[in-house]
């Protein structure tokens, strides 16, 4: 992977420049440690810079690679795993290839399709191409948005562009406000849904999406299949798909490892690496002595049941400075606090391996959520026997029947925000309050009822155009790529998202069992323990650490006046969720929303600071 930034200019506005790019490209570098390089068109007016981490062809993928013949040029941050068929197809009689890279591929199908090769691509990527026919900058981001990439409009015309959003503010040095609305949505989710981003006029392309320069908007190149009965769609035909899902992720020039965290994502994937591996396969996962953070006796069985070199890491408190160092790699308050162990993981990784096969966008596809879980069953009670029986009842019971009693729409967003119904009315500022913007809720529900099919088709489609890309592909690629270490998830394969798509939500999830399908896939390949055992995943003890050794430093910056200043919390709010953690009375989520919290604290303190 790497790290790519650039932009376009029309005739009459002045432009960004060299120096410009090698801001960018400053804070780029641990993307791509491996080389560097910029370029520009004849009249300057399009100016491209990548950050290389070498992993196919070392020797012959430098960037920004530009063809002889016609002048093309692309930088991309991509793996393409369909290269060689690609090379071969558009190959010239008589020129014979100048590297065995996937990025002269990508730029080969380029030069002849245009954004007509996007159907083409088979993996994940964030690119620009520029063509000196069409003199139009090209971004485009894969369907499963694996890798970012951030752009802004230019004072005066033309657009910028940067896979981070610190590198595409150095790019612009243009002073940009901090965006309520989207700020808004920041403190329900913990997270920016695309095309938000934390700042006026700077937006995230959307997965599966395309923007051309000049136009007003980006295009959607590819969109979720519809359920279309799939009945037909067995357990061995879905263990062939990721078999060479996997397969496909193991081209590479450099060492391969996995991610294995004892979930039944991740042990799948592995499982199919040990088939296709010549030698053990490296795993890692991480430990905790906190028993329900802890897999590592789990992952240690998948280990040992196919030979894996595996290594466990331990995960403990990190030091007070390394947090908000950490974080302001973002660029934007980011709230996932399972990113700590996540970038823990890949940073012990790096040291054996430059590329990690992961079991991401598993339950995307599989249905893996408590939620999607829960909602289905209650799907299957009528409302108006819900709402009249809740009254009846207290506790549990009486929260399943006023879930049962809501609209489908507004039960899935219960689950899904993190600040939701009186606690975000709680926590917003008035000023905040008082702008009316447009709440969550409707943009869910918007959202929601765009995607056809049941309500548990809905549910899986919203989880897979949401939470993966910008919370979890996100967090991957940023925890990953500070330490330069490639991250790759067969389990995002769109040929396998497409047939999970096509196939009812009702066979994935049966009853109470999440991953019906996949569990009846794997069934004579896997230990029980991961068969039956409950989803975790790679995740921070935070609530320990901030009752522990980290309780200063919690209080500290949500006390910070940074964050007052920004006037988008109530501090009362803001003590009183600090206190549900500490004491553990209060019901809600007090463990995600003091993260929330937390990394906009830090992100209010680096803008007061003059730093973005």
């Amino acid at each position: 992977m790497c790290g790519i930034a650039g932009y376009q200019v029309p005739e009459g506005v002045s432009i960004p420049g060299e120096m410009a790019l090698l801001r960018a490209l400053d804070r780029l570098r641990h993307r791509g440690p491996d080389g560097e390089g910029t370029w520009h068109s004849p009249d300057r007016r399009v100016g491209l810079a990548h950050a290389r981490l070498a992993v196919i062809d070392l020797e012959g993928g430098a960037q920004p690679m530009v063809d002889p013949e016609t002048g093309a040029v692309v930088v991309a941050n991509a793996e393409i795993y369909n290269f060689r068929d690609l090379a071969a197809e558009f190959a010239d009689a008589g020129r014979p290839p100048r590297t065995k890279s996937d990025t002269e591929a990508l730029l080969a199908g380029f030069t002849r399709t245009g954004a007509a090769i996007l159907p083409r691509l088979r993996g994940m990527f964030a690119f620009a191409a520029w063509r000196p026919e069409e003199g139009k900058l090209l971004l485009a981001r894969d369907r499963m948005g694996q890798k970012p990439l951030f752009y802004t409009r230019l004072s005066g015309g033309g657009m910028a562009f940067a896979s981070e959003l610190p590198a595409l503010l150095a790019l612009t040095g243009q002073v940009i406000e901090p965006d309520d609305h989207a700020l808004s949505l920041y403190l329900s989710l913990g997270y920016f849904p695309a095309p938000f981003t934390a700042y006026r006029g700077v937006r995230k392309l959307a997965a599966g999406h395309r923007l051309e320069f000049g136009a007003e908007a980006p295009v959607r190149w590819w969109r979720r299949p519809e359920p279309d009965g799939g009945q037909s769609f067995t357990a061995p035909e879905l263990r062939d798909l990721i078999r060479d899902a996997v397969r496909a992720r193991l081209v590479s020039d450099v060492p391969v490892g996995a991610f294995l965290s004892g979930g039944l994502d991740s042990a799948t994937v592995v499982a199919f690496m040990a088939e296709a591996s010549p030698e053990p396969v490296r795993t890692f996962t991480v430990e905790s002595p906190h028993p329900e953070y802890d897999e590592s006796e789990v992952a240690a069985e998948v280990a040992e049941r196919f030979g894996t070199v595996h290594e466990r890491i331990r995960i403990e408190p990190p030091e007070v400075e390394e947090i908000p160092e950490f974080l302001s790699r973002f660029g934007e308050p980011f709230g996932d606090s399972s990113v700590l162990a996540t970038a823990l993981v890949s940073r012990a990784a790096r040291e054996h391996v430059t590329v990690a096969l992961t079991g991401d966008g598993g339950d995307e596809a599989f249905g893996g959520y408590d939620r999607t879980s829960i909602l289905g069953r209650l799907d299957r009670i009528p409302r108006a026997a819900a709402r009249l029986l809740s009254h009846t009842l207290v506790g549990r019971p009486r929260r399943a029947l006023d879930l049962a009693g809501m609209a489908p729409y507004r039960r899935y967003y219960e689950f899904y925000e993190s600040f939701n119904g009186g606690a975000r009315d709680e926590l917003l500022s008035p000023r905040l309050a008082s702008l009316h913007l447009d709440s969550t809720e409707h943009w869910l529900r918007d959202l929601y009822q765009s995607f056809p099919g049941t309500e548990l088709d809905r549910m899986l489609a919203v989880d897979q155009a949401t939470w993966l890309p910008d919370d979890l592909n996100h967090k991957v690629d940023m925890a990953s790529m500070a330490v330069a270490l490639e991250c790759r998830s067969p389990l995002q394969d769109h040929r396998l998202a497409e047939a999970c798509a096509r196939c009812p939500g009702s066979r994935h999830v049966q009853g109470g069992t999440r991953k019906a399908l996949l569990r009846r896939a794997m069934r004579d390949l896997l230990p029980e323990s991961v068969l039956s055992g409950k989803k975790m995943g790679f995740a921070a003890p935070v609530e320990h650490w901030f009752k522990g050794d980290l309780a200063g430093f919690l209080g500290s910056h949500l006390r910070s006046a940074a964050l007052r200043d920004l006037d988008l919390v109530r501090p009362e709010a803001v003590k009183a969720v600090i206190a549900s953690l500490v004491t553990g009375r209060r019901t809600g989520k007090p463990r995600i929303q003091v993260f929330i919290l937390l990394a906009l604290a830090i992100w209010a303190e680096n803008l007061a600071g003059g730093a973005r």
